[in-house]
């Protein structure tokens, strides 16, 4: 066994000094590094030499937003919190024909859910098309009418009122 590890041990050795003389090479160099000093990040080349350095290199955030996405952040940041409408509303103790509930809609359409009793898991849903006032079985009264967007035209959207047939 001792005469395996004597031939094992000198290849090692000369394996060791080979390494420690290509590591004297690479450290004896005098070339300048490239990306120079390294305590310093990388300073980066703009490509349009005439462009702000500070928005040369980020995006614009709503330039990676679309659709409905894009929506619903342009809703948040003029301050509604609901941009589908879709938390639930909160149901007048008492309401009429003349003054009912209303419940605001982009589409023609919309359906109604009436939670008629406090302590009850049934919830009554109706379909109420835009201008309609319908009675729930419970008989309060709901309206539906065309909610009101705020203007998102400098968020880049243009919303257009379209007739759906």
């Amino acid at each position: 066994m001792a005469s395996l590890i004597k031939p094992i041990n000198r290849c090692l050795g000369m394996f060791r000094q080979a390494n420690m003389a290509m590591v004297g090479v690479r450290f004896s160099s005098t070339d300048k590094p490239s990306a120079g000093k390294m305590d310093t990040p990388i300073q980066k080349e703009a490509a349009d030499p005439n462009a702000d350095p500070k928005e040369t290199y980020m995006a614009n955030p709503w330039d990676l937003l679309y659709g409905a996405e894009r929506f619903e952040i342009a809703m948040k940041s003029k301050g509604y919190d609901d941009p589908y409408d879709m938390e639930p509303l909160k149901r007048k103790a008492v309401s009429s024909k003349e003054d009912p509930n209303v419940v605001q809609t982009l589409a023609d359409q919309r359906v109604v859910g009436c939670i008629c009793e406090a302590d009850t898991h049934h919830i009554n849903f109706m379909w109420i098309s835009k201008g309609e006032t319908k009675r729930c079985e419970c008989g309060h009264w709901f309206k539906c009418v065309e909610r009101e967007l705020p203007d998102l035209s400098d968020y880049g959207l243009h919303l257009e009122k379209h007739a759906h047939h």
